[in-house]
C-alpha cells in the first residue's frame, strides 16, 4: 500500500499543508450538518468540443483511495 503521508520539505510547511487540509475538512463537515443538500464537490472542467466538462474521475478515484484508507469507518453507511 502507498504511504499516504505527502512528503514535506520543513515543519513550516507541513503545518500549512495540515492547516488547509483541516479547514477544508471542517467546511465539509459544517455543510453535512447544517445543509447536506447543499454539498458539491470540487472538480476541475476542460473545453472539449467546444463544451465546459467538468474531469470527475480524479475526484472519484480520491473519493475511493480515502475510503479505503478508513474502510471500517464507512461500513455502517454502505450497509445502509
Amino acid at each position: 500500500r502507498e504511504d499516504p503521508m505527502p512528503q514535506v520539505s520543513s515543519k513550516k510547511h507541513f503545518n500549512r499543508l495540515v492547516s488547509l487540509v483541516m479547514r477544508l475538512y471542517n467546511s465539509v463537515r459544517m455543510i453535512f450538518e447544517t445543509a447536506p443538500e447543499k454539498f458539491s464537490p470540487v472538480s476541475y472542467v476542460r473545453g472539449v468540443e467546444g463544451k465546459t466538462c467538468p474531469i470527475v474521475d480524479e475526484w472519484c478515484s480520491g473519493f475511493l483511495h480515502e475510503l479505503a484508507l478508513a474502510d471500517n469507518a464507512w461500513q455502517p453507511l454502505l450497509d445502509d
